[in-house]
C-alpha cells in the first residue's frame, strides 16, 4: 500500500494517525509521547496498551547553535544496520517493525517502560560494571564478525559518519585548536581511509537502555544513524570518552567509572581475540592509538560543535587539558589516563 508524504515532521498528534494508518499499532486508546532524539531526531514513543514502538524522524538541520546539516536519508541506514546486528546479537538491539523512505521514518520496537539509558544511571551513580563488559562484549562480536564481511549497501558509505562525526567533532576541533590541527587531523584521516569491519559511529551510554536485572542483564544498544564501514579504534574511543567525562563530572565516583572502562575493554579484547586473529586483523588497536582517539574526542567535547551539555566551566577546562596531553603524550597503558586524570582534576 502506499502512503502520502507526511506533511512537515511527525509529533505526538500527528504520530497516532500515522502508526494506525499504517497498521502498526492495533488497539483504540493509543496514546504517544516525545522522547529524547538528541539534536537529530524525531523520536516519539506510541502506545496501544498491549505494545510499544519508537517513531523516528531524522531531520535534516540539527537542533544546535551552529549551522548543522545532516542527510536525511541516514535513517534507512539506520535500520539496515539494526536488521544487520540483529542476526549477530538477537538479544542486544530492537527489532525493526517498520521503514519509510519516503517520510525518513523508522518504526522500532520499544523497551520495556521499566528500562532505562545508560547515561542517566551513570550520572546519578547507578554504575554498574558489568554493563560495561556486556557493552564490550558485544561491540567486540559486531566488530569480528563483520570483519571482511559484506554489509548491507545502506551502510558500506560514510557520508553521515563524516558530516555527523568528523566534520563537527575532529576537523571543528582542529581549526580551533590550530595548535593540535596536525595531530588531529591524522587520526580524522585514519578514520576516513582505514575501513575494516561495521562501526556504530555512536557508542555511548546514552545509546545504552538497561533493564532491571535477571538471569541475564538485558540491554539493548540503539541509534544507529552513524553506522558504516569503518576503523574499530572509533567505537571504543567513544565510549572511553564519554566515561572520562563522567569521572571528571562526578569525581567521587570516578574508581566506579574506571572499573565500567576496565571491564569494556577487557570484554572487547576477549571477544576479538577468541578466533585468534585480532591482531592480524586490526581488532583490537593499539592502547596508544585508541588514548590518542580519547583525546581528541575530549578536546570536541569542549570546542567543537557538540559541547557536552553536563560539564561545569571548570570541569571543561579538565577536559580540555586531558585530551590536549593525550594528544601530545599518548599512554599506552590505560591506568596511564587515569592516573594523568587525577592529576589535572585533583
Amino acid at each position: 500500500m502506499n502512503h502520502q508524504v507526511v506533511e512537515g515532521l511527525l509529533d505526538e498528534q500527528s504520530v497516532v494517525a500515522y502508526v494506525q494508518d499504517r497498521g502498526l499499532l492495533a488497539g483504540h486508546s493509543v496514546t504517544a509521547s516525545a522522547l529524547s532524539g538528541g539534536v537529530s531526531n524525531v523520536v516519539l514513543a506510541v502506545d496501544d496498551g498491549h505494545r510499544r514502538v519508537v517513531v523516528k524522524q531524522s531531520l535534516g538541520r540539527l537542533r544546535v547553535r551552529d549551522e548543522w546539516h545532516a542527510p536525511r536519508e541516514r535513517v534507512i541506514a539506520e535500520a539496515a544496520a539494526l536488521d544487520h546486528v540483529r542476526c549477530l546479537t538477537p538479544s542486544r538491539v530492537p527489532g525493526v517493525v517498520h521503514r519509510d523512505r519516503a517520510n525518513n521514518v523508522i518504526v522500532i520496537e520499544g523497551a520495556p517502560g521499566q528500562w532505562r539509558d545508560w547515561k542517566t544511571q551513570l550520572l546519578h551513580g547507578d554504575v554498574n560494571p558489568p554493563v560495561g563488559g556486556q557493552l564490550g562484549e558485544v561491540l567486540g562480536r559486531w566488530q569480528r564478525l563483520t570483519l571482511r564481511a559484506e554489509l548491507p549497501a545502506e551502510v558500506h558509505g560514510q557520508s553521515s559518519f563524516d558530516v555527523l562525526r568528523l566534520e563537527p567533532y575532529y576537523r571543528t576541533a582542529a581549526r580551533r585548536r590550530p595548535e593540535l590541527s596536525a595531530q588531529i587531523l591524522a587520526l580524522a584521516e585514519e578514520l576516513s581511509t582505514r575501513r575494516l569491519c561495521l562501526v556504530h559511529g555512536d557508542f555511548s551510554p546514552k545509546n545504552v537502555l538497561v533493564g532491571p536485572p535477571e538471569e541475564e542483564l538485558p540491554l539493548w544498544v540503539i541509534d544507529f544513524e552513524v553506522a558504516h564501514h569503518g576503523h574499530p579504534v572509533f567505537d571504543l574511543a567513544f565510549m572511553a570518552s564519554h566515561l572520562t567525562l563522567k569521572a571528571i563530572h562526578r569525581p567521587a565516583w570516578a574508581p566506579r567509572y574506571d572499573n565500567c572502562l576496565r571491564e569494556f575493554l577487557g570484554a572487547y579484547a576477549r571477544e576479538v581475540s577468541s578466533d585468534g586473529g585480532s591482531a592480524e586483523s586490526g581488532l583490537s588497536p593499539r592502547m596508544s592509538s585508541m588514548l590518542s582517539h580519547v583525546g581528541a574526542l575530549l578536546v570536541a567535547r569542549v570546542v567543537g560543535r557538540s559541547p557536552a551539555e553536563y560539564l561545569s566551566a571548570k570541569e571543561k577546562a579538565h577536559s580540555l587539558a586531558l585530551g590536549v596531553a593525550l594528544l601530545r603524550e599518548p599512554r599506552d597503558e590505560l591506568e596511564g589516563l587515569f592516573e594523568l586524570r587525577n592529576v589535572l582534576v585533583s
